[in-house]
């Protein structure tokens, strides 16, 4: 996967990149049953580092974002996602914006135990950079005791929010989509 270095073209050539990237998240508040906390609250971070030589200083090759998850079970079938978001890149060209805003929205509809179809959606908010859409995906969780299968369609080649807010191309009812898994499986120690 990749696009131009930093959003730049050098003579109508695209340089494309590899991002390696660090996260973390952290729980601040869990929604319980009481409603005492009517919320499940999280901070998230992330680092991304382009990874090839591209002659550019490390400093250059930086991305972040910084979010707030804010999640809410409607019933034992629906559960609705706010996520204020922002991103910010060390080196832009000329026509890209540094700062980038938007309030990703996402949802989940279980249909059994078993069983949940998720969408999300990332507007920008504020000036977005040219030819850029907002990134829209559809997903199946298949839980199968331990592990947590995720089937998804998506409007991105990016699985980094702030890549797909800054250089998303596709638009996903028009076709443009790409498909992909995940695996998860969550470890107590």
């Amino acid at each position: 996967m990749g696009l131009p270095i930093n959003g730049r073209q050098e003579l109508g050539v695209h340089h494309y990149f590899n991002v390696v990237d660090f996260r973390t998240k952290y729980a601040l508040m869990q929604e319980n049953t009481s409603g005492s906390k009517p919320i499940s609250l999280s901070l998230k971070a992330d680092l991304g580092i382009v990874t090839q030589q591209n002659r550019q200083p490390i400093k250059d090759d930086l991305s972040t974002l910084t979010s707030a998850i804010i999640s809410k079970k409607i019933n034992e079938q629906i559960r609705l996602q706010l996520s204020p978001m922002y991103a910010y890149f060390s080196s832009v060209s000329v026509e890209n914006r540094n700062e980038l805003f938007s309030i990703g929205m996402g949802s989940q509809i279980n249909f059994s135990e078993r069983f949940a179809l998720m969408a999300e959606y990332y507007p920008i908010i504020g000036e977005s950079n040219p030819n850029t859409n907002n990134a829209f995906s559809l997903g199946l969780n298949i839980q199968t005791g331990g592990h947590v299968f995720q089937l998804f369609f998506a409007s991105t080649r990016w699985h980094l929010e702030q890549y797909a807010m800054a250089q998303n191309r596709e638009q996903f009812w028009a076709g443009d989509f790409r498909f992909g898994f995940n695996v998860n499986r969550i470890f107590g120690l």
